[in-house]
C-alpha cells in the first residue's frame, strides 16, 4: 500500500494588496465556509488567517 500527503500553500491576494473583507463576523463565516468544503472533500486545514492592513 502506497502513502500519499500532498501540502497546498494557497495564497489569495488582490492586486496592490487592496483590503477587501471587513473585520467583522463576515470573516469567521467565509473561514467557517471554507474550512467546511476542506473538511468535506477529505481535507485538513493546518491554518488559515488573514492580514489587516
Amino acid at each position: 500500500m502506497s502513502y500519499v500527503n500532498l501540502l497546498i500553500h494557497a495564497i489569495i491576494r488582490t492586486k496592490a494588496s487592496e483590503q477587501t473583507l471587513p473585520t467583522d463576523d463576515r470573516v469567521k463565516f467565509l473561514y467557517q465556509e471554507m474550512w467546511g468544503i476542506i473538511k468535506n472533500k477529505g481535507g485538513y486545514l493546518y491554518r488559515i488567517n488573514s492580514i489587516k492592513q
